[in-house]
């Protein structure tokens, strides 16, 4: 159609059962050339996903996926759920991916409770903007479940806009502490 978006964000491959020793390595190549195109109009990102039922998934570790993305000139979508659910503190996360993060998918995590709010979990999230190399950032999806206590509730239509506006100011303030630590350095 003639239009690329500014980024694409992929998944990393995941395979269903135990695929054997060297999977990854065997097919890491063939995966890196074929994002090889995309990477030509875009900025091309992979997304940190934690392992899930009965498949393996590579590149679980912040280091991992940092040396896979820097072999292959690619970009990192950090997603703060992904991490907080396979115990990787997010702060440390952004520092070992530094300028590699491109996107970050947005929202907070509590008592194994994934994709919560921001602002209604555990997780240190003016930390990690502080942290963030703001330079290198190209955007930030806020990304949850509307409700905060049955995410099979019937919401009206005003009380998700509500709910999204209530996201988006969140995120703001936690935007403005990352252009308020970028002034002092």
């Amino acid at each position: 159609m003639g239009y690329a978006p500014e980024c694409l964000v992929f998944h990393t491959p995941h395979i269903e059962e135990n695929p054997g020793d060297g999977w990854w390595e065997r097919i890491s190549d063939k995966i890196a050339h074929a994002l090889e195109k995309y990477r030509q109009v875009c900025t091309v990102t992979i997304e940190n996903l934690p392992p899930f039922g009965g498949y393996c998934v590579p590149l679980l570790t912040p280091e991992a996926l940092n040396d896979f993305v820097a072999a292959n000139g690619l970009g990192v979508t950090l997603d703060t759920t992904h991490y907080a659910q396979m115990g990787t503190d997010i702060i440390e996360a952004a520092r070992k991916l530094g300028n590699k993060i491109k996107t970050v998918h947005l929202s907070d995590f509590t008592a194994g409770r994934t994709h919560v709010f921001i602002g209604e979990g555990e997780l240190d999230l003016a930390g990690f903007f502080e942290t963030i190399d703001r330079a290198s950032l190209s955007a930030v999806t806020v990304e949850c479940s509307l409700s905060s206590d049955d995410p099979n509730l019937n919401q009206s239509y005003s009380w998700m806009v509500s709910r999204t506006r209530e996201a988006r100011n969140r995120l703001e303030r936690l935007l403005s502490v990352m252009e308020a630590s970028d002034e002092y350095r």
